[in-house]
């Protein structure tokens, strides 16, 4: 069976122009809280336990994230850069290389794995914010930023990749796709044995490939 590739900590990007001392101390707050939600759970992710993990007061702690949810923001961004890192580096099919089809095959090939803790961190942070995207406009922004941006790229994948003209709209098929990978891997995240993973991926190819105007088939070389 294919292992699913680790989320690890990697250096954050800061989204503006920041000293290296500012770079550092933010990237030091993300890293502690990394950390915190990978070894203890997200439920154990306080601004207390930060500032020890961190060796920071709260007052430097909150001068570069107002808030615990600006934490878990950045947290989210780091996860999010590391699995497209990874994405891009790994063995698999890669995007806007005409492999649309193989590349969607992949992507829901290793959202059927067993969760890891870096993915169960990942899920957790999700759902947590979907919680609060009533009454926290900057964190449904983000999420639908978030979401916009995987949309576009799946979308563009799709378009490069299918002739024309395309049985369905790019965003149309991307937004089928990541209900798919978003509902399965939640799924999981509950329930591990949620699924048989070749039935669930001979299903997927039978609903998916007239979409890609391919045959539909089971990635058998990947399901060991």
């Amino acid at each position: 069976m294919p292992k699913r590739p680790a989320i690890t900590i990697a250096d954050a990007t800061p989204l503006v122009v920041e000293s290296d001392i500012a770079q550092r101390r933010r990237a030091q707050v993300v890293n502690a809280a990394v950390e915190i939600i990978a070894t203890q759970g997200i439920h154990r992710m306080s601004l207390g336990n930060i500032e020890k993990r961190a060796n920071m007061t709260r007052g430097h702690l909150m001068y570069y994230f107002p808030t615990k949810e600006d934490i878990l923001l950045a947290v989210l961004d780091r996860m999010i850069g590391r699995m497209k890192l990874e994405a891009m580096q790994g063995d698999g099919p890669k995007p806007m290389t005409g492999q649309a089809w193989d590349c969607v095959r992949h992507m829901i090939d290793q959202t059927l794995q067993p969760p890891d803790a870096g993915h169960m961190a990942f899920l957790s942070l999700i759902h947590t914010f979907h919680a609060q995207v009533s009454y926290r406009d900057d964190v449904r922004q983000r999420l639908a930023t978030l979401n916009a941006e995987w949309r576009a790229m799946i979308a563009a994948d799709y378009a490069a990749s299918v002739p024309d003209p395309p049985p369905v709209p790019p965003l149309v098929a991307a937004s089928i796709i990541m209900a798919l990978v978003q509902g399965l891997g939640g799924q999981l995240a509950v329930d591990p044995n949620a699924h048989d993973r070749k039935l669930t991926m001979a299903a997927i190819g039978q609903i998916l490939a007239p979409i890609f105007g391919v045959s539909p088939s089971t990635p058998t070389g990947e399901l060991s």
